[in-house]
């Protein structure tokens, strides 16, 4: 008596089952993944830095997060990019370090390099002195 294989020799949907099994994965994790972050405050992920600048008495703290809808905060306040030079003025009025106005500018690692020297740009052309800030490498 003499067997015969009744599957084809090369059953595709058999080999092609774990392939889609990683696929789902791969794309499973990356959408819910967002959904665990908590966003209390202004939290952010600075980039690494190799030097530190001095503490100055009162600084304005410029902060932009975000990579799509990007947000810009003055000091922990929510503004528009449209009002940022207005709202910068009128909080430098109380400045009392004497000089330019002190800026310190914190920008999330994830927002475009471009966005971050247009913003940048456009507080040194008000002659605001900008401090870029950042994490402190470990040595």
């Amino acid at each position: 008596m003499k067997l015969e294989m009744s599957l084809p020799q090369r059953p595709g949907l058999i080999y092609a089952m774990p392939v889609l099994d990683i696929l789902v994965l791969v794309l499973v994790f990356p959408l819910l993944g967002s959904s665990f972050t908590t966003d209390a405050g202004v939290e952010l992920r600075l980039p690494d830095t190799g030097h530190r600048f001095d503490r100055m008495e009162r600084s304005i703290v410029v902060t932009i997060k975000g990579v799509r809808e990007r947000q810009i905060y003055i000091n922990r306040r929510l503004v528009v990019e449209e009002n940022l030079i207005e709202e910068l003025r009128s909080e430098a009025v109380n400045w009392q370090s004497g000089g330019a106005v002190g800026i310190i500018f914190r920008v999330d690692r994830r927002v475009p390099s471009g966005y971050k020297s247009r913003i940048g740009d456009m507080l040194l052309a008000e002659g605001y002195r900008v401090y870029d800030a950042g994490n402190p490498v470990s040595k």
